[in-house]
């Protein structure tokens, strides 16, 4: 997803498993046992934390739509990084399909996929 807004928002419910020191990537366990991975960029690991404020710390219980870290794009872009926000289901059943339920513009909050269904 490209982002419109610095602010970056949790896509599900549920609790920080995994928080990089940096800020630019989440690992969200929700409450019916998904693992959801968010990165704020691609490669933003090299920039060391420089752009991203705020970034919740493992253990925090967050619900869809409640900002996880915000991140200067700009800043991001400058670095020579993209600045697509990847949100991966890691641990899908096998035979369960992941369906897209948005295309285009989104508002944090919305549904963008579902699995399983």
């Amino acid at each position: 997803m490209e982002p419109s807004s610095s602010v970056i928002a949790s896509p599900v419910s549920g609790t920080i498993a995994v928080a990089m020191k940096t800020g630019h990537a989440f690992g969200i366990k929700t409450d019916d046992g998904a693992e959801v991975l968010v990165h704020v960029g691609i490669d933003t690991v090299t920039m060391k934390g420089e752009g991203f404020h705020g970034a919740l710390e493992r253990g925090t219980r967050v619900e869809v739509g409640q900002p996880l870290v915000t991140a200067d794009l700009d800043a991001i872009r400058a670095a020579g990084h993209p600045a697509t926000v990847l949100v991966v289901v890691t641990n899908g059943p096998k035979d369960a399909p992941v369906e897209q339920l948005e295309s285009g513009s989104v508002v944090a909050g919305a549904a963008i996929a579902a699995v399983g269904r």
